[in-house]
């Protein structure tokens, strides 16, 4: 099937390379993928509310139907049966807006086999123009508002600098964890990239140094009625408390409003780094926020860079989410 993912544009490539991502940790890797703004097409096999169940930087998951100039796409509606099916056709132009007239044309050349219903369809079309005009029909909306439902105002244990749960959720899609799999956050902090790899469905470890932030883990993770081993343990050590693991999702402290208990982020990172080599199985990967984007020169030899993508988070604080894979 070709499919077509409206992004949600907050970031010029992280929901795009989320998207992708999350086909991969779904078994089904996007072939013939193209990107037009916020618009991402490819071919791929997968069950369409598995994706929209693990995405957060998209809005709606789709099947594309036709693409070329209007004229392309206005002769494939025609082309259409909707065997009788009541359908809405939706036409979203920048700022919010609608495109009355495209949704007009479309709509007549449907109406054919299907009968206009704005109330009640069941099916939607939407319409898109970028470099090339799109149609699809709409198989699954992500449903953004339960990612507000858990943003950290509503956590009984947070901290000054936390990760949006959108943001947590696409450093869990970028390390690949697949459905049952293990999923480690050795700087667990807060718990909020548990609570996304748990809902996701993976099998949860988390770790960290801090006595109280494992404490504040384990009430994120009940406060959603979600459960995971939780450690108080050194990076260093964690080779040796835990089996190796499909995925790693971490994000760092940085010496900021994180503690790094005195230590310095050049001795920290090198040191987790080694751990996480031997943490990972062949194969695996690691996405991890990084402040600086000359700390992925921190990585050993068995984990491999793969993608960056620097995320200015508030002020002078940038995260550079980051992937690497674990050399087979």
């Amino acid at each position: 099937m070709r499919w077509l993912i409206e992004l949600s544009g907050e970031h010029p490539t992280l929901p795009s390379a989320e998207a992708a991502a999350c086909f991969e940790a779904l078994k089904a890797r996007a072939t013939d993928v193209e990107v037009d703004g916020a618009l991402m097409t490819f071919a791929a096999e997968a069950k369409p509310e598995l994706v929209a169940e693990r995405l957060a930087l998209s809005h709606f998951v789709n099947e594309e139907i036709a693409t070329g100039a209007f004229e392309d796409i206005l002769a494939a509606s025609e082309k259409l049966d909707l065997a009788g099916a009541r359908f809405m056709v939706r036409a979203p132009a920048r700022g919010g807006s609608v495109r009355k007239s495209v949704e007009e044309k479309i709509g007549k050349a449907l109406a054919g086999t299907g009968k206009v219903d704005l109330g009640q369809p069941e099916v939607t079309f939407r319409v898109h123009e970028g470099k090339k005009w799109h149609l699809s029909r709409v198989l699954c909306k992500v449903n953004r508002t339960e990612f507000e439902r858990r943003r950290p105002a509503n956590r009984p244990f947070k901290k000054p600098v936390m990760l949006h749960p959108r943001l947590a959720r696409a450093l869990v899609n970028l390390s690949r964890v697949s459905y049952g799999g293990r999923l480690l956050d050795p700087f667990c902090g807060t718990g909020g990239i548990l609570l996304e790899a748990s809902l996701v469905g993976a099998e949860i470890v988390g770790s960290d140094i801090d006595g109280e932030m494992i404490a504040g883990s384990r009430k994120t993770l009940s406060h959603f009625n979600r459960t995971g081993r939780l450690i108080m343990a050194d990076v260093g050590r964690l080779p040796s408390l835990v089996e190796k693991v499909d995925a790693i999702a971490t994000d760092p402290p940085y010496g900021r409003s994180s503690s790094t208990k005195s230590e310095s982020i050049e001795s920290l990172y090198p040191r987790a780094f080694q751990a996480f080599g031997q943490l990972l199985k062949p194969g695996a990967h690691l996405a991890i926020c990084l402040p600086e984007e000359r700390h992925t020169t921190m990585a050993g030899p068995d984990l491999k860079l793969e993608e960056t993508y620097p995320v200015r988070v508030h002020g002078s604080l940038t995260r550079h989410f980051t992937v690497f894979s674990r050399s087979r």
